[in-house]
């Protein structure tokens, strides 16, 4: 896989390279690191959405948060898979979503019943925010989540990446993801050596996503974010 392969006669540029997929399914690319002509740009992040579509058709696995359009369901799923891993999430979730399947039963859940239905995922703040939040939604949001990043960002345990995955994932808005998984992946194909480390490398970071699918008219952002979101976690497996 070669996202940076030059046309004849075009400007020459160094490369760098990183690897998608599995260890035994890897694409190579190569990313040019001269500026090209917005028209050369606009191809090679063209270039970038399809290759990285085409990866997640054949890699993508079946999961139960994907098989769902309900914003509370995929709001859960975000909130468990922070800094837990998705094979430690799946029965935690399957149960919650049974016992709790939707944000009045949350709001109205004793504290114990929460607590219990999240023991051994650790990180017990994410349950007591998820709680808080529901509670917020139920009485002052007639039931509903917010959509967009900002009004979802006001809610308590939800920061710019779980607002950006809610916004694009749920309500199908154009809101970039970027965690610690997605900065590894950009810093190396748009060779940013810094991986986010300061404010002025963070800030180029969260460009990228809409520079090269999660803006475009031609894409449902949801389409766009989950292959993303699934590449960058299959190469924090494997780098």
């Amino acid at each position: 896989m070669d996202f940076g392969r030059q046309p004849a006669g075009s400007t020459s540029y160094t490369a760098t390279q990183v690897y998608l997929g599995s260890k035994n399914n890897r694409g190579l690319t190569s990313v040019p690191q001269k500026k090209k002509s917005s028209q050369a740009t606009l191809k090679y992040n063209q270039d970038i959405r399809r290759k990285l579509l085409a990866w997640y058709d054949k890699t993508k696995r079946d999961l139960p948060w994907r098989n769902t359009k309900d914003p509370y369901s995929i709001w859960v799923s975000e909130t468990m898979l922070q800094q837990t891993q998705v094979k430690t999430v799946i029965p935690y979730y399957e149960r919650w979503i049974k016992v709790l399947p939707a944000i009045d039963k949350l709001a109205n859940a004793p504290e114990q019943e929460i607590l219990k239905l999240w023991e051994g995922l650790g990180y017990y703040s994410r349950v007591k925010n998820l709680k808080k939040s529901a509670q917020i939604v139920h009485k002052e949001m007639n039931g509903k989540l917010p959509q967009t990043v900002k009004a979802l960002q006001n809610l308590p345990g939800i920061g710019r990446y779980t607002a950006g995955a809610i916004s694009s994932i749920a309500f199908g808005l154009k809101s970039p993801v970027l965690d610690g998984n997605v900065k590894r992946v950009f810093s190396r194909l748009f060779c940013i050596n810094d991986n986010g480390a300061t404010s002025s490398f963070e800030s180029r970071l969260w460009e990228k996503p809409s520079s090269y699918g999660v803006g475009s008219n031609c894409m449902h952002p949801k389409v766009t974010n989950m292959p993303t979101m699934s590449c960058a976690n299959n190469l924090s497996s494997i780098s």
